[in-house]
């Protein structure tokens, strides 16, 4: 979980908004857990940790990573949900046995056993492949502002977002069995 989260910072700003380890000001109360222990325990405090990884291990759960039994396959499914949502980590599984690229979905059981049948090499190069496929889809020509400027969406996050789905997918495969 841990490293998940470490690349998203301690905080930052995305949209104009703020955010502490990817969990977005507005998007539900981990925002407001996560700063409550904060400021009690401080920074990286193990309370901290304890906050980011209830709602980590929730998100994970909701997208489907418990119909895994690869340790590997599980991790990426957090990363997933953590960045895309449960519903655009369930879009992303499903298009990795459909091919078809859609926002959000619900899990389906045909994406379930293609993908507890992939072993976990060819899923983590799999999954590389569709995360890039749907966030050019999805958010390709979309905008977005830091600082006030606005940026091209994929010009602004593409380049960083392939070294780190490359990086978690070498990290996850150190976990499968």
């Amino acid at each position: 979980m841990k490293y998940i989260v470490k690349p998203e910072g301690i905080e930052k700003e995305q949209a104009n908004r703020p955010e502490v380890y990817g969990f977005r000001k507005g998007n539900g109360p981990a925002y407001g857990e996560i700063l409550a222990a904060r400021n009690t325990y401080g920074v990286r405090s193990e309370q901290e940790f304890a906050v980011v990884k209830k709602y980590m291990s929730e998100s994970a759960s909701n997208a489907g990573a418990l119909n895994f039994t690869d340790p590997g396959k599980q991790a990426a499914v957090m990363s997933l949900a953590h960045m895309r949502g449960v519903g655009g980590a369930q879009a992303i599984l499903n298009s990795m046995e459909s091919g078809n690229i859609v926002k959000s979905a619900k899990l389906t059981p045909q994406a379930i056993n293609y993908i507890e049948s992939m072993d976990a090499k060819d899923f983590q190069e799999s999954l590389k492949e569709a995360r890039v496929a749907y966030d050019i889809k999805i958010y390709g020509d979309s905008s977005t502002s830091k600082g006030g400027k606005t940026y091209n969406w994929w010009d602004h996050y593409g380049d960083g977002l392939q070294k780190r789905h490359a990086k978690e997918a070498k990290e996850f495969l150190k976990l499968s069995n």
